[in-house]
C-alpha cells in the first residue's frame, strides 16, 4: 500500500508503541505506530503524519513511517526475505510480499520473481502432461483383453512374469482363500491374477531372453554339480578296503566336508594311496567301528591304490574345488 497522510490523535504512549485514534473517511478507528517513528509526541496531541497502513495477522491496524532511505531499505529487505524464504521452503511465490515490495516502488526483484513464475508454469505443465498420460494409459487398458491366471505365490501390480512360454504384465492380484480345491489348484490358498499378455512386445521378448538365460545358467550349474559328484563317487568307489585293525593316514586333503556335528567326509591322497575318511562322531554313530585316528578324534577310514585313472580324477576334482569352503562343497554334493 502506498504512503499517504493520516490525521491522528495520540491516545497512549507505551514502551514500544504509540496508540493512535485515526480519522478515516467515514469514521475514526484505532491504530498503532512504532514509538521510534514519533519520538517527541505527547498524549492528546493531534498531528498529521505520512505513513503506510498495514494490518497484522490478528487484524490490528498499524501505521508504518518510512521517512528515510535506511528505513525503506530495511523494509524492502524484510519483505524480500519473506518472499525468498517461501520459495526456498515450498517453491511458492508469496504474493503478499511481492505486493508489499511494489507498494514501496521496489521492482528490483521482478526478474527473479518472473523466472520463478515461469518455473511454476513449466512444473504445472509437466504435471498436467503426466496426469494426461496416466489417463490415456488407463483408457487404453480398459480397451484391451485381459488374461486371468491362477498362481500359488503372490505377484504385484506392474510385475512382468513368464508362464508356459508367454509373458504377462500383472494388472492386479487378488488373494483367494479356501477356493483352490474347486479349481483344481490343489491349494487352500491361491492368487487370482489379472494380467496383460505382452509376449510379442520388446519387453516381452526381453523377458523371454532373460528366462532362457536363467534356465541355461541353472542347467549349466546342475551339470557342473553332477560332474563333481561323479568325480567324487568314482574316487570313493576306488577305495573299498576296510581294515578293522586300522592304519595310519598321511597325505594331502583333496576334499573336506567335516563339520562340527560329527558328519562329513575327507578324501586324502599321497604318492601311492587314496584314503576315504568318514567323520563318525555324531550322536547315534557306531563309534566302535572307528579304525582311523586324525588328531584327537577317531573316524572310519578306507584306503586303496592311487591308480593313473584315479590320479587324473583327483587332479580334476582339486581344480574344481579350489577356493571353496567345506560348506560350499557340502552344498554341491548334497543338492
Amino acid at each position: 500500500m502506498a504512503m499517504k497522510n493520516f490525521e491522528v490523535t495520540v491516545q497512549k504512549i507505551g514502551r514500544l508503541w504509540v496508540q493512535l485514534r485515526v480519522k478515516g473517511t467515514y469514521s475514526c478507528y484505532n491504530a498503532r505506530i512504532a514509538k521510534t517513528s514519533l519520538p517527541d509526541v505527547k498524549e492528546g496531541e493531534k498531528l498529521t503524519i505520512q505513513a503506510e497502513y498495514q494490518t497484522d495477522k490478528s487484524g490490528k491496524a498499524t501505521l508504518v513511517v518510512l521517512n528515510t532511505d535506511e528505513q525503506r531499505a530495511r523494509e524492502i529487505a524484510r519483505w524480500w526475505g519473506y518472499v525468498e524464504e517461501k520459495w526456498k521452503m515450498y517453491k511458492y511465490i508469496y504474493e503478499n510480499g511481492v505486493f508489499k515490495l511494489h507498494s514501496m516502488d521496489c521492482y528490483d526483484y521482478d526478474k527473479q520473481i518472473d523466472a520463478w513464475r515461469q518455473e511454476i508454469e513449466e512444473r504445472k505443465a509437466k504435471e498436467a502432461a503426466a496426469r494426461e498420460e496416466e489417463r490415456a494409459k488407463a483408457r487404453a487398458e480398459r480397451e484391451v483383453q485381459y488374461t486371468y491366471l491362477s498362481l500359488e505365490h503372490r505377484v504385484y501390480k506392474g510385475d512382468v512374469i513368464e508362464l508356459n512360454g508367454k509373458v504377462y504384465r500383472v494388472i492386479s492380484c487378488q488373494y483367494q482363500d479356501s477356493d483352490g480345491w474347486s479349481f483344481g489348484v490343489l491349494q487352500e490358498h491361491w492368487y487370482r491374477v489379472r494380467a496383460l499378455e505382452i509376449t510379442d512386445t520388446p519387453e516381452g521378448q526381453a523377458k523371454l531372453a532373460e528366462v532362457k538365460a536363467e534356465k541355461e545358467r541353472r542347467e549349466a550349474e546342475r551339470a557342473h554339480r553332477k560332474h563333481i559328484k561323479g568325480l567324487v563317487r568314482a574316487i570313493e568307489n576306488s577305495v573299498d578296503k576296510y581294515e578293522p585293525e586300522g592304519f595310519e593316514v598321511s597325505g594331502e586333503i583333496v576334499l573336506d566336508t567335516f563339520n562340527a556335528y560329527g558328519g562329513g567326509s575327507q578324501i586324502i591322497v599321497n604318492d601311492d594311496t587314496v584314503y576315504l575318511i568318514h567323520n563318525n562322531g555324531a550322536d547315534g554313530d557306531n563309534w566302535g567301528a572307528d579304525n582311523v585316528k586324525l588328531g584327537n578324534s577317531s573316524h572310519i577310514g578306507y584306503r586303496g591304490p592311487l591308480t593313473d585313472d584315479v590320479k587324473v580324477k583327483v587332479a580334476e576334482l582339486k581344480s574344481l574345488l579350489e577356493g571353496k569352503s567345506s560348506w560350499e562343497i557340502s552344498d554341491i554334493l548334497h543338492y
